[in-house]
């Protein structure tokens, strides 16, 4: 008895060391605009494959702005991250790093972490100059 009870200890944690980002996610966090901020709901939807992993959807809310985030699938070759054949994020455990092209002078990076129970997302939003146009920062919970 002991010893199924150690074993389903092992396998409970080995379980919580990996969090998964599959799903539906929701939460908020702020919009921060030369330096001003608004408060706003998100939210954002996963899956995760093997060889893909697919932002199905999302969208950010504020008294400001109301912004979706479009739906885009990702080819997994290790730990990076393809679209159209390039190279453009890393997904490392429960880290996931994103670089894309939103227009010829803008970049998008995203950072997303999962654990503990939730999901921690922040989008910075470069000039090729290397300025901030916008950052957006949020905390969402699995629904």
């Amino acid at each position: 008895m002991k010893y199924l009870l150690l074993i389903i200890a092992c396998f409970s944690f080995q379980n919580l060391a990996h969090a998964s980002i599959d799903g539906d996610w929701q939460g908020s966090g702020d919009w921060i605009y030369e330096g001003s901020g608004d408060h706003c709901d998100v939210r954002l939807s996963f899956r995760d494959s093997p060889t893909q992993f697919q932002r199905k959807s999302g969208d950010l809310s504020c008294s400001v702005v109301v912004m979706s985030i479009p739906s885009q699938t990702f080819l997994k070759q290790g730990q990076n991250l393809l679209l159209d054949g390039n190279i453009v994020g890393k997904m490392n455990g429960d880290n996931i790093e994103l670089h894309e092209n939103y227009s010829p002078t803008v970049t998008v990076v995203t950072n997303i972490t999962v654990g503990g129970g939730h999901l921690d997302y922040q989008e910075i939003w470069y000039q090729k100059t290397g300025s901030v146009l916008y950052k957006i920062k949020a905390r969402l919970f699995k629904q």
